[in-house]
């Protein structure tokens, strides 16, 4: 969008709901999109968190990727955002590319420790099947590969002084991202627009993902949704669990079976209980939370306990 089709959209918005004084407003956006036009227009909003899908900062990789900046934007668009006075900015980095080593991780991470950001997403490249690196034949690093490197990358944004807050995520003190926390502690949330998923209490809705069948509905006065489901109480305590270990700090089990008056299968507790004892999850009181190498499979655990 650009500043005059955003500043529509948000005031419409703001004029539509109530919003918190200290709500966080968060806009993504690409290094080739930052104009100071558009980055005036966001502080004209309320819009106080960026979040800027740099990736890497070695051009031949973000070539690779079809991306359409450079390294030198990710700088000119960081540059800007700082002299517009935004404090909270957020840089996506990638690591994970096909011949990727781990001088060239260094590399990014040192560029990345120099600009001082608030928050890091951290994401390892998958190649996904009928992607053009599919199609290509492109393989990536193994998964033993992979690990090492989010390890050595973990570790070295904590030395930066990062806290290492979600599986995927590192903040300064007070910068965690707040609708991050919100999706991963079961809260509610409303998805507006093209394939936008809602959540309220326990029954989630999505809108369809066409677009010219979404603008029909809108134009006709009808809904856009597509979909909903409705999760009973021992589906809700069972989600909680395993969102909540996507936090470092893990979940109180008795908190979250007090909230839905249900505790975890005879089938999960064993499952929870194997887990402890191979070193994936550890258990301390009610506070059960994700270890090291419990970090590396967490998908296989979510699977088990769903």
């Amino acid at each position: 969008m650009n500043a005059r089709q955003f500043y529509f959209l948000a005031s419409s918005l703001l004029k539509s709901i109530h919003v918190a004084n200290n709500a966080e407003i968060t806009v993504e956006m690409n290094p080739e999109d930052a104009t100071d036009e558009l980055l005036q227009c966001y502080c004209d909003c309320g819009v106080n968190r960026l979040s800027l899908g740099a990736q890497t900062f070695q051009d031949k990789y973000l070539r690779s990727l079809g991306r359409c900046h450079d390294s030198r934007q990710i700088y000119d668009a960081y540059t800007m955002m700082r002299k517009r006075g935004f404090q909270n900015i957020s840089l996506d980095l990638m690591y994970g590319f096909p011949g990727q080593s781990m001088v060239e991780i260094e590399a990014d991470l040192k560029e990345l420790g120099r600009l001082q950001s608030e928050h890091v997403s951290l994401y390892g490249l998958t190649i996904e099947r009928g992607s053009r690196f599919f199609v290509q034949g492109v393989s990536g690093p193994s998964s033993g590969q992979m690990a090492e490197q989010y390890c050595s990358v973990r570790d070295r944004l904590v030395s930066l002084g990062f806290e290492h807050y979600e599986v995927s995520n590192f903040a300064v003190s007070g910068k965690s991202s707040v609708h991050n926390m919100n999706y991963w502690q079961g809260g509610n949330y409303i998805g507006l627009g093209v394939g936008a998923h809602s959540h309220q209490d326990g029954r989630r809705w999505w809108n369809t993902g066409r677009v010219r069948h979404y603008i029909e509905k809108i134009d006709s006065g009808e809904s856009p949704g597509e979909g909903h489901e409705d999760l009973n109480v021992e589906q809700r305590l069972a989600e909680s669990v395993v969102f909540g270990l996507r936090m470092i700090k893990g979940v109180n089990l008795r908190e979250l079976e007090e909230r839905y008056q249900c505790g975890l299968s005879g089938e999960q507790q064993a499952a929870v209980k194997q887990f402890v004892r191979d070193g994936y999850l550890a258990l301390k009181g009610d506070r059960l939370k994700v270890r090291d190498k419990g970090l590396l499979v967490l998908d296989e655990i979510s699977a088990r306990l769903l």
